[in-house]
Parts: structure tokens; sequence; C-alpha cells
């Protein structure tokens, strides 16, 4: 007896096996294929733990980003000095493009966010090269290109940095004391005394700084006074008796009056001479004022103190000593203080 119906049904069922059989095959042969090509590879390590560490940084600023600040002063030098600024509240805050080579004073009250690329890093690991690009918030202007050393702190992770978060600048404080030979000298100064008695003829000159002031403790204000104030007195431009004024007050002290150029001038006054020489210090250019003349490539001697941050120059004091023969070996060991600026 011949079942069509159940033979048909039969089959349908055979290809629906085969069709199984042959994908669940597919899968088994790429799972096997999988593991052997993973097979001696070292597994993903999924949890990696980060150290904090104390860091040095060493980076170059590239620009300045904004300036603010509260005060009006400030604000007008900011403005003078080529930044624009819009007053949000109390507030001035700098809008654009804050040009690369401005002048601004270093009495200026405000802050500054800086941009710096930071090229090198130390740690408990070592040195190591770095590329991060960080802001950084300063209360001083620091021009762009100027390298500097800050401090902070870095992520270690499987001993290599992977974030650096500077807190603000490293200050070195280092100690000088060396022979160094003169790059460059500017601004020659003759400063001639100008006597009490003769002051009137200089008045009103160029290059004349001419004073009616005379410093004293006396309460009163003399015939020959025209103002008396707390701790001085004002003479009058026609008094010039400096024996009668000393011998009718014992403390006082005339301000001086003096005629500045930087040429010498053909004057029998008593002078003082200054000009600026500069060295370079610790890869940094300084401008020192000294007391005699001297030329480019003689030696100076200079010893104290400074401050930096990488290649910005904080401040310093100095005792300079002019040397006209070899390095190392003392001058006219004529010194004095000085405080100067980068050139």
């Amino acid at each position: 007896m011949k079942l069509p119906y159940i033979g048909e049904v039969s089959k349908q069922q055979l290809l629906i096996a085969i069709v199984i059989i042959i994908f669940v095959g597919e899968m088994l042969y790429g799972f096997f294929i999988n593991i052997v090509r993973n097979e001696g590879k070292q597994k993903p390590i999924t949890n990696i733990e980060s150290e904090k560490a104390y860091a040095l940084m060493r980076g170059t600023v590239t620009s300045v980003d904004y300036i603010k600040t509260n005060d009006d002063a400030s604000a007008k030098a900011l403005e003078k000095a080529g930044v624009s600024l819009t007053k949000i509240g109390d507030t001035y805050v700098s809008e654009g493009k804050i040009p690369d080579n401005i002048s601004i004073p270093d009495n200026i009250s405000a802050t500054f966010k800086e941009r710096v690329l930071i090229d090198l890093v130390t740690t408990n690991i070592g040195a190591k090269n770095a590329t991060y690009e960080v802001e950084l918030t300063l209360e001083k202007y620091i021009p762009p290109k100027t390298t500097l050393d800050m401090k902070g702190y870095a992520m270690i992770s499987n001993n290599t940095i992977s974030a650096v978060y500077p807190e603000g600048m490293f200050i070195n404080k280092e100690k000088i004391n060396g022979t160094y030979e003169i790059l460059d000298v500017k601004s020659p100064r003759y400063v001639y005394n100008i006597p009490f008695e003769e002051r009137n003829k200089w008045r009103g000159k160029e290059g004349a700084h001419v004073s009616d002031i005379v410093l004293t403790n006396i309460t009163y204000k003399p015939a020959f006074a025209s103002y008396a104030g707390e701790g001085y007195i004002v003479v009058y431009e026609n008094f010039t008796n400096a024996t009668q004024l000393r011998k009718t007050i014992s403390d006082a002290v005339i301000e001086p009056s003096y005629i500045e150029s930087d040429k010498p001038l053909n004057l029998s006054y008593p002078y003082n001479f200054e000009e600026d020489v500069v060295v370079n210090i610790e890869g940094i250019n300084i401008s020192v004022p000294v007391k005699s003349p001297l030329k480019k490539g003689d030696k100076i001697h200079i010893k104290g103190t400074l401050e930096r941050s990488g290649t910005y120059l904080i401040s310093y004091n100095l005792i300079a000593n002019e040397d006209y023969s070899t390095p190392g070996e003392a001058g006219n060991n004529s010194s004095l203080n000085v405080s100067a600026n980068t050139s």
C-alpha cells in the first residue's frame, strides 16, 4: 500500500535536518579557527591601576588665551599695551587674540591664562620626553616662546606617564659666582651733580632735574621756605645760600639737583657714570648696571643669587666686579648691588 503524504513529509524533514547540520558545522568550524588563531596570544589587560606621582615639568609658552583684572589702573595699562578688554560687571576680560609681542608692565594686577606645550616630565620613574598641551593660570605675564619649569603631578600607568596636571611655576633659587663676557653695552649715563647755589641756571633745561626740597624734622616754616610739610620743606627758588640753610636747620639734607646725559658734557661739576652691560647667565641675557665704561668682549665678575623658572627671570641680587683680565681673576674690585631686567 502506497502512502504518498507520509513520504512527502519525511523528505521535507530530511532536507531541514541537512540544512541544520550544515549551519551548525559552519559555526563550530569558525569557533575552532578563532581558538587556533588566538592560541598563545597574551590576554588583554582590562584593569590597569594608575599611580599619582609628584612631577616636575618643562614646557614652552605658546600663547596667552586671556587676561582678567578687577583693577582699573591695570586695565588702562593693558589697553595701552595693545590688549582689547571688555568689562563684565566689575571685571575686565580680554577679547580676541592677544598679540605675542606686547610689552606688559611687571606691576600689573591681573591673572593670565597661558597655553604651555610640555616636552619633558620628571617623576619617580625618571625623566620622560612628552607632548602635552595644558593651560596654566598665572599672576605674571609670561611672553610666548618662554621656557617654564612647572610643578604638579602625573598619572603613571604600566611605567608610562598617561596624564599630567601642572599646578604652577617651579622656582629655582641659584647662587651665581663667575666671570662673564659682555655681549653688549647700552644706555651710558653721565650724571652731573649741580651745586645748590647754581641750580637756578639749569631750571627748565633739557636733562636737568632741579629740586627745591630740603629734608628735615623741623616743625615750623623758616623765612626762606615757601612750604613746610611733614619731614621736609620747600625753599624759594631764589634762595641759594646753602651756608645759611645749614646754620638755620642743623639736620638739613638737600635733595640733589642733577643733569643727566648720554654723552660727556663740558662741565666742571663732579659726575657719576653708569651704563648697562648685557651678560648671559644660565641661558638668560641680563642687563647689569656698572659704574665704569666697558665695551663688548670685556669680562665682568658677578656673584649673588637669582630666582628663575626655566628661562623666565623672576628676580636677582648681584654684586658686579669689573674684570679686565682673564676669567676668574679679580679686577678693580669696585662693586655694587644691582637689580636689573632681562634683555
